[in-house]
């Protein structure tokens, strides 16, 4: 049993790792992804953006991307203020 169990319970432990590491390698990548479109869209709108916009252009949830800019909001010290049309418009410092 131990000559069978201890190298398959080991090759298990290595492909489970592995997939890990491959995993948090994509997620890093795609928050780097998200970061890049971010600063784009603001030198594109001169350091305003909106929630739909950015939801548009990095194709996440409308909730997520506010969450997004929340959280870059307070990293960045940055302000929102409502527009004319309802929605939330979201200033960084340039």
């Amino acid at each position: 049993m131990v000559l069978f169990g201890l190298p398959s319970t080991a090759l298990g432990t290595w492909i489970i790792w592995s997939l890990r590491q491959q995993h948090q390698k994509q997620l890093k990548q795609l928050n780097l992804e998200k970061e890049q479109l971010f600063l784009n869209l603001l030198q594109q709108q001169e350091g305003e953006i909106t929630i739909t916009k950015f939801a548009l252009a990095a194709q996440i949830p409308i909730e997520e991307a506010k969450l997004y800019l929340d959280e870059k909001a307070k990293q960045l010290n940055g302000n929102f203020e409502a527009s004319n049309e309802g929605g939330i418009i979201y200033k960084f410092p340039t």
